[in-house]
């Protein structure tokens, strides 16, 4: 594989699934197919898809950041036993974003999390 086909194929791995994969999740379903990809270059291709604004990084519980194939506007619930995260599609805080900016500031990006227990943990 060639580095620009790495990148490609590891945005495909993280479209393909259903969860908010870590590096380490999504370097072993691309060690499947390709089985000489390093950690290190997924690593560094997450880095360059996050700053490109094709994925999202969440930062977990679990001290691992995770990946988001959405990056439409939604919020994010984490289960903060597990680490399980659940997408929330919800009207979007425009008003929020109104009021930073009328104070002079731009912003770059921002995160709303609800911070929960699952089914499973409760």
């Amino acid at each position: 594989m060639d580095y620009s086909r790495q990148k490609e194929n590891i945005l495909n791995c993280i479209k393909l699934r259903k969860d908010h994969p870590t590096a380490e999740e999504i370097h072993l379903t691309l060690r499947k197919e390709y089985p000489r990809i390093s950690l290190g270059t997924v690593y560094r291709n997450l880095d360059k898809l996050v700053k490109e604004g094709s994925i999202n990084r969440l930062k977990n519980y679990d001290g691992k950041d995770r990946f988001d194939k959405q990056n439409n506007h939604h919020y994010h619930a984490i289960c903060i036993k597990c680490g399980e995260i659940e997408d929330i599609f919800a009207d979007y805080f425009e008003e929020m974003d109104n009021k930073i900016i009328s104070k002079g500031y731009h912003i770059l990006s921002h995160e709303l999390k609800f911070n929960m227990l699952c089914s499973k943990c409760k």
